[in-house]
């Protein structure tokens, strides 16, 4: 049978978890309807593979995701990943929208100043597109 390093990590991430969410042993008895040395043992190792429903029952109680209690990190997952490249692919093209924003204000300056209504129009119409873009 194939050994996960996640349920080897087990152990420390629930107790680390329940510590750090500030549930005492005796409220996640009462949560996990599981006695106090039931809790121990998951967090002393001794309970080496947890069944679905107590991996359920603390997600429900610890607030977290099953992925966190086994150790897992959501920026492993390729999803993640594809994600966070769009977000930066979108940040650039948002910062290439702002200098556009600058340089149609800096040219809507220089049609003020010259008087020329005409190219003030069009400057005025681009830079109306690309604030709409940008929202």
């Amino acid at each position: 049978m194939r050994r996960y390093k996640e349920l080897e990590q087990f152990a420390m991430n629930a107790r680390a978890i329940r510590v750090k969410r500030g549930i005492t042993f005796e409220r996640a008895s009462e949560l996990l309807d599981l006695d106090m040395s039931g809790i121990r043992r998951f967090e002393n190792g001794q309970t080496k593979s947890p069944s679905l429903y107590m991996l359920l029952a603390m997600q429900d109680a610890y607030d977290v995701s099953i992925d966190e209690l086994l150790g897992r990190k959501a920026y492993e997952s390729d999803q993640f990943k594809q994600f966070n490249n769009l977000l930066k692919e979108n940040k650039h093209l948002e910062r290439k929208i702002e200098k556009a924003m600058d340089i149609f204000g800096q040219a809507i300056g220089s049609a003020m100043v010259c008087g020329d209504q005409k190219t003030l129009s069009i400057l005025r119409n681009g830079l109306s597109t690309l604030q709409e873009n940008k929202s």
